[in-house]
């Protein structure tokens, strides 16, 4: 979450819902596995206010970090995330969600390669 003042994350831990859905992958996420997201990241002006906080999956939350809503979303429309991969907070869980991640940072970095070459080979009429 960031840098949360401690009256805010006191409120946020307050209002987590037990079950619900990621706001980004729609996979059913409960406990330990929600988690709060700013929307706009803080570090480019966004606030802790409700308006700017959705509760998604611990992997949506790490995959997006601070890059802006938008540009995850189209992330995500090339490379949706797997739910295979789990969300449990014990050591092996996590270590597959690192390498997961890595996977798919450079998945969707290479689809973004080839889509603005396709892009760019229309324009020249190839």
């Amino acid at each position: 979450m960031g840098h949360v003042p401690m009256k805010k994350a006191q409120e946020i831990r307050r209002a987590k819902p037990r079950e619900t859905k990621c706001n980004y992958c729609k996979r059913t996420i409960k406990g330990a596995e929600v988690t709060a997201d700013h929307v706009i990241p803080i570090i480019e002006g966004g606030g802790h206010g409700w308006d700017n906080i959705i509760w998604c999956c611990i992997i949506c939350n790490q995959l997006k970090s601070g890059v802006q809503v938008d540009y995850f979303l189209d992330a995500l429309e090339l490379m949706p995330i797997s739910h295979r991969v789990p969300l449990a907070m014990d050591e092996e869980s996590k270590n597959a969600r690192r390498r997961y991640q890595s996977f798919w940072i450079k998945a969707v970095r290479r689809m973004k390669k080839i889509l603005a070459n396709e892009t760019l080979l229309s324009e020249d009429g190839v």
